[in-house]
């Protein structure tokens, strides 16, 4: 399952969430019934925060619940050889054809939809997470305010909105 939804010849680690949050979501949640919308919404949680690319996290994450450290391993191997694979074969012609006009302006092309993407899935991730918890847009905008208008690191922000998080539920929230 990994491989093939890597077969995405974008980069973006949202162009391929948004692969994730689509796709495999319905299949894995709604057709196979292997996770409940709020699992899956974890794993996308954990996938995102961890280093390295969200669908490599999420296809360790999936693959070990799944199958064990072997079906992890397998699940990274697939998540990791399509990129790898098209990365390659781009590489053998790109100095080629990287004056073309037509690919300069395909490749100008690409950025805005990717910047739609990225907005939509940022969108979509927002309502699933205000639908488990209708306080976190609290921590949601207090997020976005580090990161825009303070120049936070984003590691540096995450942890710092899951401190006041930890603080708000535990002392003022009471449950989640």
């Amino acid at each position: 399952m990994c491989f093939f939804l890597l077969l995405s010849p974008f980069p973006s680690n949202w162009v391929k969430f948004e692969t994730i949050k689509g796709n495999e979501e319905k299949e894995l949640v709604e057709n196979k019934k292997w996770y409940t919308e709020e699992e899956f919404l974890d794993i996308i949680a954990i996938s995102q925060s961890s280093p390295g690319p969200i669908v490599v996290n999420a296809a360790m994450v999936i693959g070990t619940r799944r199958i064990g450290v072997l079906g992890g391993l397998l699940s990274v191997l697939a998540a990791i050889l399509p990129p790898f694979i098209i990365i390659y074969l781009v590489s053998m012609f790109f100095f080629d054809l990287r004056n073309n006009t037509y690919v300069v302006k395909m490749l100008l092309a690409i950025r805005p939809a990717v910047i739609g993407i990225i907005f939509a899935s940022a969108l979509r991730l927002s309502k699933m997470s205000l639908k488990k918890n209708k306080k976190s847009i609290i921590f949601t905008a207090l997020s976005f305010s580090l990161i825009v208008f303070f120049q936070f690191k984003t590691v540096s922000a995450l942890v710092s909105a899951a401190l006041v998080a930890f603080v708000f539920f535990t002392y003022f929230g009471g449950k989640k």
